[in-house]
């Protein structure tokens, strides 16, 4: 199920962006500005990539913010199972 920690390495990744390196792009979908937005954009990611029909659906940040609402209730309602 998904973590409430994130990977090391996915936090040193993080914590290595800043706002100002980030360059407008038309393929960026995810705000840079917000460390929450950030935080929950990565989360998604990671909780995505562990699942074997959302690693195969999410392919673009586009998608993730397209899915996001519902990858994040089916990430909450595995966590309450546990």
């Amino acid at each position: 199920g998904p973590s409430r920690t994130l990977r090391s390495d996915t936090a040193k990744r993080l914590l290595a962006l800043s706002a100002s390196d980030m360059r407008p792009s038309e393929h960026r979908a995810i705000d840079a500005t917000g460390t929450r937005r950030r935080l929950q954009a990565l989360a998604a990611i990671d909780w995505a990539l562990a699942n074997d029909f959302w690693q195969a659906h999410i392919l673009s940040p586009a998608k993730l913010r397209a899915k996001y609402e519902t990858l994040r209730r089916q990430a909450m309602s595995e966590r309450r199972k546990q």
